[in-house]
């Protein structure tokens, strides 16, 4: 985070004329940061304490628990009401065209966490966190675009965010998944009895292959969002290493950004590591198209600066990431056709997430099952 704030005083400044944010500002979008980094960092508890027993251990509940969800929520909003009410500029066509976009989602998970009956508080916690993000990612947005010294903060933030998972990471890999396999060898019937597995069913062989594989998942559910995250920070430090070198080489003092460029670098590379160890192809995939736009947008600023049709190269380049998604659809879909013709499971049952979405949807159009009934449906 050092290196990306020491950095930030040596690259140059984008839009200078740009009004900078108030203070009001700027902390409102630091509160949607603290909102939306720090759930990374901490495991789900939807049942706080279910798995402690009082009478052996006093230690409260370490994660996320729904009432720390709900102010979480509650400070995203907040933060986010200052962001807009204090901005600097006026509204423009992009704000209008993200806010439209988000609209409808936010508004129909409101609806389901009104009427949700039996599950209003599971539908509030989840719904809410999913609303809550989309708005304060809106409005760090906003602050960033208006401010380059915030959204040098912000930024540098949110990559020095990604330490403690990166850590996490290597951690499960290099420490945790060695004592748990030998644990299991040492007595595989005890593991499995505690899990309420009968050896040599088919539950425990599935069991011990899950228990053999050493996925990091840091504090996450899934390794395929640990993969995710660390794929963005591979590629924005690749590119902050990359800007470095090349203001270093027209600096009269190249040495002062010769650390920080360092620092990132490393961070990069463990960024990537991490990557690997996850074994992700979605994320394999999304770091290749990353790096595919990032690497055709500077040959279209470079290279065809001279061209009239540069910008609209420029332009297009935009529409990369969402020719990929379309293609990864497509994809999805012809993996759906094969069937079970070929061993390969993971993006069949992406088919089969498709098939159920499309379904529910059919049942219900206008608002869906609500963020706790997708499951049940």
């Amino acid at each position: 985070m050092i290196g990306v704030l020491q950095l930030r005083a040596h690259l140059p400044t984008a839009r200078p004329d740009r009004p900078h944010s108030s203070p009001l500002g700027a902390l409102g979008a630091f509160l949607c940061l603290i909102a939306l980094l720090l759930p990374l960092q901490l495991p789900a508890e939807d049942l706080p304490w279910w798995s402690l027993d009082p009478a052996r251990s006093l230690l409260p509940a370490a994660g996320l628990t729904p009432w720390m969800s709900l102010a979480l929520i509650s400070l995203a909003c907040v933060g986010s009401m200052l962001v807009h009410l204090t901005r600097a500029s006026g509204i423009t066509r992009a704000d209008l065209v993200t806010h439209a976009l988000a609209l409808p989602g936010v508004l129909g998970v409101v609806l389901h966490s009104l009427s949700a009956g039996s599950d209003a508080i599971s539908t509030l916690v989840l719904g809410g966190s999913w609303s809550s993000s989309i708005v304060a990612g809106l409005a760090v947005w906003r602050a960033a675009r208006d401010d380059a010294r915030v959204r040098a903060s912000l930024l540098a933030i949110t990559l020095g965010a990604l330490a403690p998972l990166v850590c996490k990471g290597a951690a499960q890999i290099l420490i945790e998944h060695p004592v748990t396999i030998a644990r299991f060898r040492a007595d595989p019937a005890g593991l499995l009895a505690a899990q309420g597995i009968d050896p040599g069913s088919d539950a425990a062989r599935l069991f011990e292959r899950r228990l053999l594989q050493p996925d990091p998942t840091a504090w996450l559910a899934l390794s395929n969002v640990l993969a995710s995250l660390v794929a963005a920070g591979a590629i924005a430090l690749g590119v902050l290493t990359l800007l470095a070198r090349q203001n270093a080489a027209q600096n009269e003092a190249p040495s002062a950004t010769q650390l920080p460029r360092i620092a990132c670098a490393l961070a990069a590379l463990a960024c990537l590591a991490i990557l690997i160890a996850t074994r992700s192809k979605g994320a394999f995939g999304a770091t290749l198209i990353g790096a595919c736009s990032l690497a055709a947008a500077v040959v279209a600023r470079h290279v065809m600066r001279s061209v009239p049709a540069a910008r609209l190269a420029c332009r297009a380049i935009v529409l990369l990431p969402l020719a990929a998604m379309i293609g990864v659809l497509t994809l999805v879909v012809l993996r759906g056709i094969i069937g079970e013709r070929i061993a390969e499971l993971s993006v069949l049952f992406r088919w089969f997430y498709l098939v159920a979405s499309v379904r529910i949807f059919a049942a219900h159009p206008l608002l869906g099952v609500g963020p706790a009934g997708y499951k049940d449906a």
